[in-house]
């Protein structure tokens, strides 16, 4: 699954099964998370929300709470990818925090070309 991104999917809690503010993000999460899988096991274009809920376990109200179309958790998706890829992989380097030699600058893209190619879904479908 998706290192460092959204949780896993998992079945929704029920009515009085924990904090609603914990549920909320959850929900969000899990959106996320069953929307990332399914885009491993199909095309974007083949994708729809009714999938997606069934995955992440939750109703289509919640799906609709949070994102307006089968495009917007991906989009929220895409965006986790390329604040992590900055932020973790890149800012010290570009910042110039980072000695910017061969080696290092190497080790950047290596781990920028791993965490792509975990992430190669999204990216793909976002980048369509």
């Amino acid at each position: 699954m998706a290192r460092g991104l959204s949780k896993p999917p998992a079945r929704a809690r029920r009515a009085g099964g924990g904090a609603k503010s914990d549920d909320n993000r959850d929900l969000r999460a899990m959106i996320m998370a069953a929307t990332e899988e399914l885009l491993h096991e199909k095309r974007l274009e083949e994708l729809t929300v009714l999938d997606v809920i069934e995955r992440a376990g939750v109703s289509r109200a919640s799906f609709y709470i949070y994102f307006e179309s089968k495009y917007a958790p991906l989009a929220a998706l895409a965006e986790e990818v390329t604040d992590k890829l900055y932020n973790v992989y890149w800012s010290e380097y570009l910042s110039g925090d980072e000695s910017p030699t061969l080696e290092v600058y190497a080790r950047h893209w290596r781990q920028t070309l791993e965490f792509w190619a975990e992430h190669r879904a999204v990216l793909v479908a976002a980048a369509a």
